[in-house]
């Protein structure tokens, strides 16, 4: 490959770096729930705080929630897939963390 076919993929065909094919009604179709259920990720949970004099700290909790296990699912999966016996039993771990999760969540009866 010569300097002036760096704008050319490994097989010779040109490498675009925008869409070749317009969008079509099922590709939108599909983004729409998709939004929506990114605004009902991030919003929802205002909507049921209880006062808004404590809603920084209700927010701070909810922000602890959703990066903790961003934080710590590495430092837990990490000895698992090395030591443990790999990925099958890191799935199994990951489900039987899962339901636990969902037990815990079962236990909350409404908000006040």
């Amino acid at each position: 490959m010569t300097t002036s076919d760096h704008h050319l993929a490994p097989d010779g065909r040109a490498a675009l770096a925008e869409p070749t094919r317009r969008a079509g009604p099922w590709w939108v179709a599909g983004i729409s729930p998709a939004n929506l259920a990114l605004w009902m990720a991030y919003f929802g949970p205002l909507q049921v705080l209880p006062a808004a004099e404590g809603r920084a700290e209700d927010l701070g909790v909810i922000n602890i929630a959703n990066s903790g296990p961003q934080v710590l699912g590495p430092v837990i999966a990490g000895p698992i897939v090395a030591g443990l016996g790999g990925y099958p039993v890191l799935y199994l771990t990951s489900a039987a963390l899962a339901l636990l999760g969902a037990g815990l969540v079962w236990k909350v009866r409404s908000v006040p």
